[in-house]
């Protein structure tokens, strides 16, 4: 038989990542396969109340005009999560060799990069960034619950699967490239003409800042990943019901890891312009702000568990007899910020090239939206796919995250 080789040449991608089931459908036709090259990109990021308008404006710069900073503030409550993660992975699954003589059994290798990102941000903290202090003198604004992660970090990976469902699981070693993580558990700020109270109890910690780029290595951990496809009579015909756990693992920070922990109540009395002029200000060089706010520094390893995705699903068969098939389920990533999700969604395919899958979901980091997805199969040696988990929030500056996922599969024969 004829051999094609996929060659990928845009591995760097940084798409998108739908927060739906998005893999390639189940292929349980392996006899005629000698290896498989599977590549996603995926890139998305949910919030539940800040619309894209704002997002856009803070990771890519530009002016935030009055009107979309109240808009933003009007809207806000004291639990504001948001999330997303960037996110590429290149796999090679090999067919051909019989792991431990089982025909069925065969292992694959990968690399991927995934850059992280969660936290909460509270309306009195956005008030005070984006108005200053003035507006609020003489009211106590609350802090508290006040989040940041940020985690980004090679995973190599060597597993095993099943030719026939796709069922199996790997080990990989977690290359850490950049960790920052802060949280305020309890902090407040009040502020009149004379005097400034700072209440704050929490700490942050992050990797070494001398070390930058995506070669740079600031820790090392291990993770494991598996899914187990279970095939089951569905109204007279076949489907795929998967249990899939991704990135149950941590990562150890080296030592060059600063963490600053704070314990504190500090009161900072006003001054006139003459304190200033004669340098008796409390803000002259000779205040130890650290000492003043109780912060204290360390410097050594962090250990920190990276988010866990779990997913329970129907699937999507390839070789179903159905032109239209269903697909639903649950998924979970192990972080207070993100709310148990569920999709549910059609998926149809006309001709033997092409399909395309409609899907609904409520939950993930923002709330609710719609997926889209669309999937173009050259016979049975190549594939790529396209889909989306927000399409209102892609194309609207008012929705509330974006998503895309990008997906190529070549087989050689």
């Amino acid at each position: 038989m004829r051999s094609y080789l996929i060659i990928i040449a845009f591995f760097s991608f940084g798409l998108s990542n739908a927060q739906l089931y998005h893999g390639f459908a189940i292929d349980s036709n392996f006899q005629d396969k000698k290896l498989v090259i599977d590549f996603q990109t995926e890139d998305y990021y949910g919030t539940l109340n800040i619309q894209n308008i704002m997002i856009d404006r803070f990771a890519f710069g530009g002016y935030i005009d009055q009107h979309t900073k109240d808009l933003t503030s009007h809207k806000l409550t004291q639990n504001n999560r948001l999330g997303g993660e960037t996110y590429s992975q290149i796999t090679f699954y090999d067919y051909k060799t019989n792991l431990f003589k089982k025909e069925r059994l065969g292992y694959y290798l990968g690399i991927g990069y995934r850059n992280y990102v969660n936290g909460n941000i509270t309306q009195d903290v956005f008030n005070l960034a984006m108005y200053g202090n003035a507006p609020y003198l003489n009211q106590e604004l609350n802090l508290n619950n006040t989040r940041l992660q940020n985690l980004a970090y090679w995973k190599l990976n060597f597993g095993f699967f099943d030719k026939k469902y796709g069922s199996g699981g790997n080990i990989s070693f977690l290359y850490g490239n950049r960790f920052i993580k802060g949280e305020l558990e309890n902090g407040s700020f009040y502020a009149n003409d004379e005097i400034v109270n700072l209440k704050g109890n929490g700490q942050v910690s992050f990797s070494d800042g001398s070390k930058n780029g995506l070669g740079a290595f600031n820790g090392w951990g291990v993770s494991v990943d598996f899914n187990w496809n279970i095939p089951i009579n569905w109204f007279k015909t076949k489907a795929i019901i998967q249990l899939k756990a991704e990135n149950i693992g941590f990562i150890s920070w080296n030592k060059g890891t600063t963490t600053y922990a704070v314990d504190s109540t500090y009161s900072f009395y006003g001054f006139d312009f003459s304190d200033i002029i004669n340098g008796n200000s409390a803000l002259n060089n000779e205040t130890d702000w650290m000492d003043s706010l109780n912060v204290k520094e360390t410097k050594g390893n962090v250990m920190t568990w990276i988010p866990a995705r779990i997913t329970f699903a129907k699937v999507i068969d390839q070789f179903s007899e159905r032109k239209l098939q269903s697909t639903f389920g649950v998924r979970m990533i192990t972080t207070r910020d993100y709310f148990p999700q569920i999709f549910a969604g059609v998926y149809y395919r006309p001709v033997n090239w092409f399909a395309v899958g409609a899907t609904l979901r409520y939950g993930g980091f923002d709330s609710f939206d719609g997926g889209l997805r669309l999937d173009f199969m050259a016979k049975d040696f190549f594939a790529i796919s396209i889909s989306t988990a927000s399409v209102y929030g892609t194309f609207s500056n008012k929705g509330y995250g974006r998503s895309i996922n990008v997906g190529i599969r070549g087989t050689i024969k």
